[in-house]
């Protein structure tokens, strides 16, 4: 029966009806208890359902599904900036969560959900469209999104050709306080989109060969291209070296379109985290930062002169978190490539937008990003206000 008190944590619901399956004459208790685990119990997941369905607003179970596969353990305020900002969680939408007893908030103000409850979204979300992952409203992990980028072209709309992820790294994630913490998990392909920027890590020593400017420095002129279309993007490559482990903190990039006076600094809510063997015989570890920078209003044109600027914080001994250290920058190599759009500005029929969806996010650029600006022609784009400053 250990097994069974572990499967339900406590639900009272849940332990009713799991004990009813053992009355069944339908399967063995040796079935029952062999299923546990490996998908949701289908009487549990009925009556679990009843409250999630009775829900008034379409709103509400949309929450419900986000918070189940992609919240739980988040800050309660961190969880309602991001939804908000996407049109997803209304103002009283946590409480009527908790009101149902569906959600609960800890003692930190970290959003809580049973086990079975979290199980039951997530099964949700899968039959929105069982064979076709990317009809579904949400993708629940990371072989799901690569699939799904690789075969609806996602990545060929970044302009991104023969990459290579890092195979798996571990990193550190800023909390709502600007503190950052180890997640304890390993992920392969992890990518990261805030403000309109996609960025991961890849393979390597060098900035990938089809990127069209590369240098050792840091000033590019964008040249002239035989692509008819407006630049909808920037690729943005730096390859840098980190010789210690105090060296592994957080970072900035700039971007700065020195034709134009504007310019942009994104400082991205996490970051990696080298083995701890890494450095045992004196090796350093090459990091290479693949980003995808989303523009759409004449940001950039060809024959434009563009600065890029990176630095890292050192990580201090002695404190729980990075970023009250010096700056480096051990840089190798940059590199920058410029997107096109697919219209050539021929008027001729549109193509649906690959990256439409990240593009009607708001907080993005190209979007509303009043919240970031440090002056009219610099936008600061970070999770919260810690070290970095304009």
């Amino acid at each position: 029966m250990k097994k069974v008190v572990q499967y339900c944590k406590g639900h009272p619901l849940a332990l009713k009806v799991l004990g009813s399956s053992f009355c069944s004459e339908d399967a063995t208790w040796e079935d029952i208890l062999e299923s546990l685990g490996k998908e949701i119990n289908p009487d549990i997941k009925k009556v679990l359902e009843i409250s999630y369905d009775t829900l008034s607003s379409e709103k509400d179970k949309e929450l419900f599904k986000y918070i189940a596969c992609l919240f739980v353990g988040e800050d309660r305020k961190f969880t309602e900036d991001i939804l908000k900002a996407c049109g997803i969680c209304k103002p009283s939408g946590i409480k009527v969560l908790v009101n149902r007893c569906l959600l609960t908030v800890g003692s930190s103000d970290e959003l809580m959900m049973h086990q079975l409850l979290q199980e039951m979204g997530r099964d949700v979300v899968r039959q929105e469209s069982p064979n076709k992952p990317w009809e579904r409203s949400i993708l629940l992990n990371h072989e799901e999104c690569l699939d799904v980028l690789q075969n609806k072209q996602d990545l060929c709309s970044l302009g991104w050709i023969n990459i290579a992820y890092l195979n798996h790294y571990r990193f550190l994630k800023s909390d709502y306080f600007g503190m950052y913490h180890l997640t304890g998990r390993i992920l392969p392909s992890q990518m990261l989109y805030e403000h309109g920027i996609f960025s991961t890590y890849l393979q390597g020593q060098e900035v990938p060969k089809w990127f069209t400017h590369r240098s050792s420095g840091s000033l590019f002129t964008l040249q002239s291209s035989p692509e008819t279309g407006k630049i909808k993007g920037l690729n943005v490559c730096i390859v840098h070296t980190i010789s210690s482990m105090k060296e592994a903190g957080p970072s900035r990039i700039k971007i700065s379109n020195l034709t134009k006076n504007s310019s942009w600094t994104y400082q991205p809510i996490m970051y990696l985290v080298p083995e701890d063997d890494a450095f045992e015989d004196g090796d350093e570890v090459v990091v290479v930062r693949l980003s995808h920078w989303m523009f759409g209003k004449n940001e950039f044109e060809d024959g434009d002169k563009v600065l890029i600027n990176f630095s890292v914080k050192h990580w201090m001994l002695g404190l729980s978190y990075g970023g009250e250290g010096p700056e480096y920058a051990n840089v190798r190599e940059y590199g920058i490539s410029p997107v096109y759009d697919d219209d050539g500005g021929g008027g001729g029929k549109q193509k649906e937008d690959a990256l439409g969806y990240y593009k009607s996010w708001k907080h993005i650029i190209g979007g509303d990003l009043s919240a970031f600006e440090a002056s009219s022609t610099h936008y600061v784009l970070k999770p919260y206000d810690v070290w970095f400053r304009p």
